[in-house]
């Protein structure tokens, strides 16, 4: 079997990279940590739901699910 001439192997090219993470990669793992990212956010959501200030802050400017986190209490009936 005869060597392959130089002219036509593949020559080695630069592939842009951090440490050992390529672009490749990070298109492979976008999905996973997109799942992963909010999940997150909706376990924040959920166990600061009952904080006044982020309810203030956060839920209630969310569009979707601002209506059930409205206090519709009469100012009579409420203690504060």
């Amino acid at each position: 079997m005869r060597p392959t001439p130089i002219s036509y192997r593949a020559k080695p090219s630069f592939q842009p990279h951090v440490g050992r993470f390529t672009p490749t990669a990070a298109f492979k793992w976008a999905p996973t940590l997109a799942m992963w990212g909010g999940a997150g956010a909706g376990a924040v959501m959920l166990f600061m739901s009952s904080v006044p200030i982020f309810k203030k802050d956060v839920l209630i400017k969310l569009p979707v699910i601002a209506g059930y986190f409205e206090d519709k209490t009469h100012p009579a009936d409420n203690a504060f």
